[in-house]
């Protein structure tokens, strides 16, 4: 065991618990996930357009070719402000956010609100972030 990880669990399963915990409240309320510790609430869900998911939310409207043209092109990255962070659960893509300068992920929650959120506390049924991507027709200065 090494001196970082003394008790030998993976770190993203560390957060198992608190992750179920999110799960619950935002089937019961979903803005108080907003009161844990890392979440914050960036806008409501009827502040945005009806139906409006998280592919919505990053690629808009014609979100099916903006996602296949930048899981294609995209450059891949670390997290960087303004990268798309890529979420899979058993190997499929489940969500999508947007990588802030603070370490933080800025992501719409189905049909519910936007968070501001660390990378790691989100539903469980999003899976793990799996990586993330630079839009090389949205980067400043390209």
């Amino acid at each position: 065991m090494s001196a970082d990880n003394t008790i030998g669990i993976n770190p993203e399963d560390q957060f198992i618990s608190v992750r179920v915990l999110i799960d619950t409240l935002f089937e019961q309320d979903p803005i108080s996930v907003a009161e844990m510790e890392g979440i914050t609430l960036v806008q409501r869900s009827e502040e945005r357009p009806a139906h409006e998911d998280c592919y919505g939310f990053v690629f808009g409207e014609d979100f099916e070719a903006e996602l296949a043209r930048v899981a294609i092109d995209g450059e891949k990255s670390d997290h960087v402000e303004g990268a798309i962070a890529f979420y899979f659960d058993e190997g499929f893509l489940v969500h999508v956010g947007i990588a802030t300068a603070d370490g933080n992920i800025i992501s719409k929650w189905g049909e519910g609100p936007v968070f501001k959120h660390r990378p790691h506390l989100v539903p469980t049924y999003y899976g793990k972030i799996g990586g993330y991507k630079i839009d090389q027709q949205k980067t400043p200065g390209k």
